[in-house]
């Protein structure tokens, strides 16, 4: 192999990092990276990505999302997506340089921290992120079961009674005019003006 060389991913990078993935994974997820080239594309203040390149041959990539504000955090970070090496390339230090250009784009972005997850049974992972720095971090992941919640039944006036959650409350979905009420009390609780996150979320 070649000297490595490393830059951003371009549209025309598509069909390669489908058939790098495809060998992986054991089948092809066009649609998925499709979407993510899309949007990584039209938002580069809201994504990093990194090519590696033998030669003029695509052997690796990785993409990273760039947050700031969630879970009441002030700092940018840099959420390492998905990354993946060609496998007849592996073991041979294309996933630490995919890294690399990553770094050096979030440096460029005032970004100084990378977080991401795996699988816990994913040995190859794991060791991977192991070998590259990757720390635990003090805080769990929570999952929740988004089948319909059950409630009790009430009786009134003698007849059985179901309330549903939005005879009690109005839920509908997140609107611009919504922000300066949510920023007042984001503000109240935590002693942050965070209008320019909640913009990005409208």
């Amino acid at each position: 192999m070649s000297s490595v060389t490393l830059r951003s991913l371009h549209p025309e990078d598509l069909d390669r990092v489908v058939e790098i993935d495809a060998a992986i994974a054991g089948r092809p997820r066009r649609g998925f990276f499709e979407k993510r080239l899309d949007v990584a594309q039209a938002t580069p203040d809201k994504f990093i990505t990194s090519a590696a390149l033998d030669g003029d041959k695509l052997i690796g990539y990785a993409f990273a999302r760039i947050q700031e504000g969630e879970f009441g955090g002030t700092q940018k970070v840099a959420i390492l997506d998905i990354i993946g090496v060609d496998p007849a390339t592996q073991s041979k230090g294309t996933g630490k340089q995919l890294l690399a250009g990553l770094e050096e784009r979030m440096g460029k972005n005032n970004i100084s921290s990378m977080r991401t997850q795996a699988e816990w049974t994913d040995t190859s992972m794991t060791r991977f992120f192991a070998a590259t720095g990757f720390k635990l971090e003090p805080r769990q992941i929570l999952i929740r079961d988004c089948s319909p919640l059950e409630e009790e039944e009430e009786v009134v006036d003698g007849e059985d009674y179901i309330p549903l959650s939005r005879d009690k409350v109005l839920v509908r979905s997140f609107q611009a005019s919504d922000i300066a009420g949510i920023t007042r009390i984001d503000s109240k609780l935590t002693g942050e003006d965070r209008t320019k996150y909640y913009e990005g979320k409208a």
